[in-house]
């Protein structure tokens, strides 16, 4: 009969990080927790995703001129054209365009107001294949030619 011998797991805490940026003021992150420190002083919190967070706090440091730009963009974790896009939002729009995070890319096709109910579902249903033997793009097809002619009283 063979002795097994079990170790103790060790953990290690990680240590914080700490970015400067200015005399007296880091960044710290300590796993997903970002802290921003201004003299010995926590001035803000927030998580590693949570953006909207980290922008008020970035526009706000910003406006001390002690602060190096190009030092709290890389504390926050930030390009330098981002640095640039978030200012002139700020400065244009005021704190709640740079709290909103829009995503990029293109407008839906499918508008609010097609999706009303007189205009039945848009998408195509997996029961509908189950039930009958048509292809996918005869019911795709079907679908959209149905949708079309709801759609032309519209226009």
């Amino acid at each position: 009969m063979e002795q097994v011998v079990l170790e103790p797991v060790v953990r290690v805490a990680s240590r914080p990080e700490y970015r400067y940026f200015a005399p007296g003021s880091a960044v710290v992150s300590e796993g997903d927790r970002r802290q921003v420190f201004v003299g010995g002083t926590l001035v803000g919190e927030f998580a590693a995703g949570d953006r909207a967070a980290r922008n008020v706090l970035f526009v706000q440091l910003c406006q001390d001129t002690r602060v190096h730009l190009g030092r709290l963009a890389k504390a926050c974790e930030l390009s330098e054209e981002r640095v640039q896009q978030l200012r002139r939002k700020f400065e244009q729009s005021g704190l709640g365009a740079v709290i909103q995070i829009r995503r990029g890319g293109r407008e839906p096709v499918v508008t609010a107001r097609m999706r009303a109910p007189e205009f039945g579902r848009l998408t195509t249903d997996a029961a509908v294949f189950r039930r009958s033997p048509a292809t996918f793009w005869t019911v795709v097809t079907k679908k959209r030619v149905g949708f079309q002619e709801r759609c032309s009283g519209f226009s």
